[in-house]
């Protein structure tokens, strides 16, 4: 994933978006992106690359609101994924590491804080844009039930895209 994202870097410095999007053409200007969005939040370094070819896709003229419905789809996708394995890597843990998991799993349930963990994780997938796999790994530990979650985070992978994609549209400068 490293040379892909170090790839698509190389290749956004050397040619402008009109060009790459000219060259791989419109609807596959839309596969990659659907592809680049799956694997955005399994970490920082691929989020990096998903933001740049957001802006770079839109700079080039694909059309803002297709482009957010299919990579805010792409990456709730991929969080869903990976909150499905965490909650199957959970099954592995042992010993120290799972009383000190299941304590703080108590802890949520004594304090019905269980009832809050679909708004705080809408809130942090829509407005932050940091990468999800912290938070869904952590909710996945907690055994948090999937199917609770799954609406949350295709909303707000959907919001979050069609808030930078309505940003950078607009001009406003994203990251500085």
């Amino acid at each position: 994933m490293a040379i892909v994202v170090l790839t698509l870097f190389a290749v956004g410095t050397i040619y402008n978006p009109d060009e790459i999007i000219a060259s791989i053409g419109r609807r596959n200007g839309y596969i990659i992106a659907f592809v680049i969005a799956f694997f955005a939040g399994f970490s920082a370094f691929t989020a990096v690359s998903f933001y740049s070819l957001l802006i770079a896709s839109l700079a080039a003229g694909l059309n803002p609101v297709l482009l957010a419905v299919i990579t805010g789809t792409s990456l709730a996708l991929g969080d869903m994924f990976l909150f499905y394995f965490g909650h199957k890597g959970r099954d592995l843990i042992r010993g120290k590491v799972d009383r000190r998991i299941n304590q703080l799993a108590n802890y949520f349930r004594k304090h019905n804080l269980e009832k809050r963990i679909p708004l705080i994780s809408y809130v942090y997938i829509s407005f932050l844009p940091l990468p999800n796999d912290w938070l869904l790994i952590f909710l996945a530990t907690l055994k948090y039930p999937q199917t609770r979650l799954n609406l949350v985070i295709i909303i707000g992978d959907l919001t979050h895209v069609s808030i930078l994609v309505f940003l950078a549209s607009r001009g406003i400068q994203l990251f500085s």
